[in-house]
């Protein structure tokens, strides 16, 4: 099936051309013709397409029933498959070129949970993505364990899209500990000087308190 680029923009298409920028002349006369021998103009349908895989409107097509010519406008950059309204799909151009699915979630600056769980529960220290297989140590064992790419374990799936946007070809257990560090959003530390600052403040008001309203008035009166 033959592929070609549509911008953004107006085509025409008609039995005399296939899309065009330019109206056809042949089908203009036609028109011209209908409109001398017929009180009403032909009915227009509109007819929408959208994107094969965002599902987005990119493209609507008026035509009138019958063999005549249909205006198109492109809403979108994008790539057609076969013939409009046949067997024609579309696909932006942003998901075509990128070759991404927005459907699935792009690779993230995050490590992705599965992973951590992986390296948790086989005691993992490093896994390694070299000439397409992976390499795994562990932390209780002297050996490396070698894996295909082909049967990659559903749990470390995620790693080649994290190496990829990363653009590293290995990750260590130390890595892990230190982003979820850094993700956490208290520490023990920082938690302890809060709650003695807090309390520093409490006992600094009910001091205030206690001098203003009690201990000041007993002196005054004392002093009287």
């Amino acid at each position: 099936m033959s592929e070609k680029k549509l911008n953004k923009g107006t085509y025409y298409s008609c039995p005399h051309q296939k899309l065009s920028n330019s109206s056809c002349n042949t089908c203009k006369q036609e028109r011209e013709r209908e409109r001398e021998r017929d009180e009403f103009p032909p009915q227009v349908e509109t007819t929408f397409y959208s994107c094969n895989t965002c599902k987005k409107t990119i493209l609507e097509s008026e035509g009138s029933p019958g063999p005549s010519e249909d205006k198109s406008t492109v809403k979108e950059d994008c790539y057609l498959q076969g013939e409009i309204g046949v067997n024609g799909e579309l696909t932006c151009a942003k998901h075509k070129e990128k070759n991404e699915d927005p459907n699935i979630p792009g690779p993230s600056s995050a490590i992705p949970n599965s992973v951590r769980e992986y390296f948790k529960s086989n005691k993992v220290k490093s896994v390694k993505l070299k000439d397409n297989k992976w390499l795994i140590t562990y932390k209780d064992k002297k050996e490396t364990k070698t894996i295909p790419l082909a049967n990659t374990p559903s749990q470390i799936q995620p790693l080649r899209a994290y190496f990829q946007h990363k653009n590293i070809s290995s990750l260590d257990s130390s890595e892990l500990e230190n982003q979820q560090n850094q993700n956490s959003p208290d520490n023990p530390n920082k938690t302890n000087y809060l709650l003695w600052g807090g309390a520093i403040i409490g006992i600094g008001i009910l001091a205030a308190i206690f001098w203003l309203f009690i201990l000041r008035p007993l002196i005054k009166k004392a002093s009287n």
